[in-house]
């Protein structure tokens, strides 16, 4: 057993206890759910997530977690009914709309990806992930101008993320802007960035040679036939040195703005980081 599986291991004891203890404690069980799926045990995590609803029906970052976990594996309508419910309860939060466009992106359904994308850029226009994903559907719907305006909103939110470059130039190439796309491949495919596992530039060579699509559904109007894609790795052999990726979906993090206070402030210290 490795040193990160001990701790998860000892993390998992003492939460098992304090819902035991305080069985009631929705805030207990969400993060039991968030280490237990850290830790592989996705049957475990869901049985805790669904003991949260039990405790509160309208708990947010459940269904949230919930719709996540459904659409790890594969299961697209259950993740959507998930999300959709965490709208109903909270209509102004971003995430489960982003979640929402994801999905239904996958389906191949553009049009209502768009709107829901749209719907996460209005509830929160800070967020990062919902216009690197709108600007995506809108380059699946051949809707080039309006994606390279997302996409640009993208990279002046996070100019070091190169997801949002990387979109940024597919868009500049399907709206013909054919230069700007070359110089800003260019710039990103220097291996001289600093390695970092949040989403800072990395030591890599830059945009992958063959596009990606995240989540594959088809290519661009035009862009000529694509292999079909799993969830999350979706080829589409377009242009060698440019891709899109959307960003993945959104989990709740169970201590997050507006939502129930940190697990720690609650029940105390010694639980260890919150597994995401």
């Amino acid at each position: 057993m490795s040193a990160q599986q001990e701790d998860l291991s000892k993390i998992i004891e003492e939460l098992e206890q304090k819902c035991l203890e305080l069985p009631d404690n929705i805030v207990a069980h969400h993060h039991l759910a968030l280490v237990y799926r850290k830790a592989g045990r996705t049957a475990d995590a869901m049985r805790s997530l669904e003991r949260c609803l039990e405790i509160d029906p309208h708990a947010v970052e459940a269904l949230i977690n919930i719709g996540a976990m459904y659409f790890e594996q594969g299961e697209l309508d259950k993740a959507l009914a998930a999300n959709q419910a965490a709208v109903q309860v909270n209509p102004a939060l971003a995430q489960p709309h982003n979640n929402i466009g994801l999905i239904w992106q996958q389906k191949g359904e553009s049009d209502k990806a768009i709107a829901a994308y749209t719907l996460a850029t209005m509830n929160d226009p800070k967020m990062h992930m919902a216009w690197i994903n709108l600007a995506s559907a809108q380059v699946m719907a051949g809707n080039f101008d309006l994606a390279v305006k997302a996409a640009k909103e993208a990279v002046k939110l996070e100019p070091d993320i190169p997801m949002a470059h990387n979109n940024l130039a597919v868009a500049l190439y399907y709206s013909k802007d054919f230069q700007a796309a070359k110089k800003l491949t260019s710039a990103w495919s220097r291996p001289s960035r600093t390695s970092c596992n949040h989403g800072k530039r990395r030591t890599d060579k830059g945009p992958a040679l063959v596009p990606v699509l995240r989540p594959g559904s088809g290519p661009p109007p035009g862009a000529g036939a694509a292999q079909a894609g799993r969830i999350h790795h979706g080829r589409m052999p377009v242009r060698r040195d440019i891709h899109l990726r959307p960003h993945r979906l959104q989990r709740g993090c169970g201590h997050g703005r507006g939502h129930r206070p940190c697990l720690r402030r609650q029940l105390g210290s010694g639980l260890g980081t919150a597994a995401r």
